[in-house]
């Protein structure tokens, strides 16, 4: 599905999943966007990965939903997919990622404290440079107990959201 299909219908667009990228990349360790369940949160973050083959910066997409199933959740990176387990940070699968997709975050909280423990702005390649969590409320950022400057925050619309800290 397209841009100019995904906009008809209401769907957060890839091309505004690269416009909020490219806003907080290097500014903020968090990007996260926030939409009701079925608002095309996954479909565009998932298509700007797979669209960013040439790109400099080296992107991760994990899925935690399964977890919240009690089954593994995924790690996909360079086209390699691998299960991902409650609280397990992969640090290895993970090295040299710039930016980390985190799909229903909150189902692995203690993976997403991991990651954030590695993600700034400046990070080289010891750890993240920025972490994007797909969520269907604030109210993660909130239980995280991150600070609202550490966080841009977006609906699937692209319009600034404001949360409270936890």
């Amino acid at each position: 599905m397209n841009d100019e299909v995904r906009a008809r219908q209401g769907l957060m667009t890839v091309s505004l999943v690269e416009q909020l990228v490219t806003e907080s990349l290097g500014a903020v360790p968090v990007l996260a966007i926030v939409g009701r369940c079925r608002s095309g949160k996954t479909w565009a973050t998932t298509d700007w990965v797979k669209g960013r083959k040439d790109a400099t910066e080296h992107v991760a997409y994990v899925d935690c939903k399964g977890i919240g199933f009690g089954t593994p959740g995924l790690l996909a990176f360079h086209g390699v997919e691998r299960d991902l387990t409650a609280g397990h940070y992969p640090k290895f699968a993970l090295d040299g990622v710039d930016i980390v997709v985190v799909d229903e975050p909150g189902c692995n909280p203690d993976f997403v404290q991991s990651l954030l423990s590695i993600t700034s702005p400046q990070a080289g390649a010891a750890g993240h440079r920025l972490v994007i969590l797909l969520l269907q409320s604030t109210h993660f950022l909130s239980e995280l107990g991150l600070s609202p400057k550490m966080v841009r925050c977006y609906s699937t619309a692209g319009l600034p959201l404001q949360f409270a800290k936890g």
